[in-house]
């Protein structure tokens, strides 16, 4: 799969485009488009690329993407629960979208240097996320001039705090694709989320990117800033956070259904990734809704 253009319509009775998807799946294409995006993901989870930045997103994520910065959201359909199992609020802009000369003026320099930054991908954080959620839900129902209203408010709250919304590592790692690149990363994605709970093989992935190994892992290195074997063991443990927080399994059979043919492995790739134990993991997240 080639990487995409995609053509953004705002509705004639409006400079800009917002709307809430609900779907099973998280089944967005390696794209770019002028506008800048601001993604929130209500619920769900899976693996996402920004430029050349791949990490995953959970509930509660929300990203700033540059104009014409290819992306790619993606998840294992096995973990849809549902036809509304994936849910996110989409803002999409222009530069330029209320006119050539307003971001021009002194007073919306922060945006202008805002915009800037988001051409990196710039994930927000802390209070800063709170508030501009807030905003972004309340606009995905307005219209007219408090609409207007709202779209500037959340470009204001994105200026103020700066060390809560920070760029995506973009080093020498993070190249960005070329149509080729893209389509190889598209099948290697889309074969992770669909069979990240079974063995998948070196091997196996380079053959389906139509590479040896050795030329694989090298190409997956320099694209990522990590290797293909560290994205799988984060794929498993991102699937084992759900489970651990959305079923009474035991931890050993999470363990095993994830993908982890080893207990004391499993729990040591746990605490070393989220700094705590599955155990404890799951009886913060417990401790946390009883709040």
């Amino acid at each position: 799969m080639k990487l995409q253009f995609e053509q953004i319509r705002p509705r004639a009775h409006e400079s800009f485009y917002a709307s809430r998807a609900v779907s099973s799946q998280f089944e967005c294409p390696y794209h770019f488009h002028p506008e800048l995006e601001l993604t929130y993901i209500e619920h769900g989870h899976g693996t996402r690329v920004i430029g050349g930045h791949l990490s995953h997103f959970k509930s509660g994520d929300l990203m700033l993407i540059g104009s014409n910065v290819p992306h790619w959201y993606n998840n294992n359909p096995s973990n849809s629960t549902g036809k509304d199992w994936a849910r996110s609020i989409v803002l999409q802009f222009q530069p330029n979208c209320i006119g050539d000369a307003f971001f021009g003026i002194p007073e919306t320099r922060p945006i202008r240097e805002l915009f800037e930054r988001a051409q990196n991908g710039l994930h927000i954080t802390g209070d800063t996320n709170r508030r501009v959620v807030e905003q972004l839900t309340h606009l995905s129902r307005q219209s007219g001039y408090t609409r207007l209203l709202s779209f500037l408010s959340i470009l204001g709250t994105l200026t103020q705090t700066p060390d809560e919304v920070q760029a995506l590592p973009q080093n020498s790692h993070s190249a960005r694709f070329d149509h080729t690149d893209a389509a190889r990363m598209d099948k290697v994605f889309r074969h992770l989320n669909a069979h990240s709970r079974e063995p998948i093989s070196l091997a196996t992935i380079a053959q389906l990117a139509g590479m040896t190994p050795p030329a694989f892992s090298r190409f997956y290195k320099q694209k990522t800033g990590t290797t293909f074997q560290q994205t799988l063991i984060e794929t498993r443990l991102l699937d084992a956070c759900q489970e651990l927080i959305t079923t009474n399994r035991s931890i050993s059979e999470i363990c095993f259904a994830c993908g982890f043919n080893n207990l004391s492995n499993f729990n040591r790739q746990f605490k070393r990734n989220k700094e705590l134990s599955p155990k404890a993991f799951r009886n913060q997240w417990a401790a946390s809704k009883r709040r």
